[in-house]
């Protein structure tokens, strides 16, 4: 499976990007963080 196929994948994978370089204050970052915490719901 290739992520850039994924719906979304422009915004995403630019964001977990940003979170490991911890620029945690971009919309990717944000994106990635509010999908997390439904992750865990």
């Amino acid at each position: 499976m290739n992520l850039n196929d994924l719906p979304g994948a422009e915004l995403i994978l630019p964001g977990l990007d940003d979170l490991q370089g911890e620029k945690a204050n971009t919309v990717g970052s944000l994106l990635v963080a509010i999908a997390s915490t439904c992750a865990d719901a």
